[in-house]
């Protein structure tokens, strides 16, 4: 890994926060990559306790909610939001149903990816549902 880049992980959430609670955990407990952060796209949901949540794990400076305003599911709109609304150098696509395995997963992803023969980085070993 070349210097210590800045990495955005994207989690889109709709009421999902048992899940999205395990994963958070999971990134924030285990990960020994220091320089990112985490960015949920909130995607229409309905529940009280989600907002609720929201605020909870916002005291974390790793971590903000932004709030996707179009109605319906659209994976692609709601990515590019996310994107439109990061500082990091690389992005992480991550579903809130994924479990960290690995806690050097952002290192090794972020080695591949500044290689220059490379333009995206898929790590389905180092995570896990």
């Amino acid at each position: 890994m070349i210097g210590n880049p800045k990495v955005t992980i994207l989690i889109p959430n709709k009421d999902g926060i048992d899940i999205l609670d395990n994963c958070l955990n999971s990134i924030l407990n285990q990960t020994t990559y220091t320089n990112y952060e985490i960015v949920i796209i909130e995607n229409n949901s309905e529940k009280q306790e989600t907002f609720e949540y929201y605020k909870k794990i916002e005291q974390n400076e790793k971590v903000k909610v932004i709030f996707y305003d179009k109605k319906g599911f659209n994976y692609s709109g709601i990515i590019n939001f996310g994107v439109r609304n990061t500082t990091g150098d690389f992005v992480v696509q991550l579903n809130n149903d994924v479990e960290l395995l690995t806690p050097n997963w952002l290192e090794k992803m972020i080695g591949f990816a500044q290689r220059e023969d490379v333009g995206a980085v898929r790590c389905e070993t180092i995570l896990s549902r």
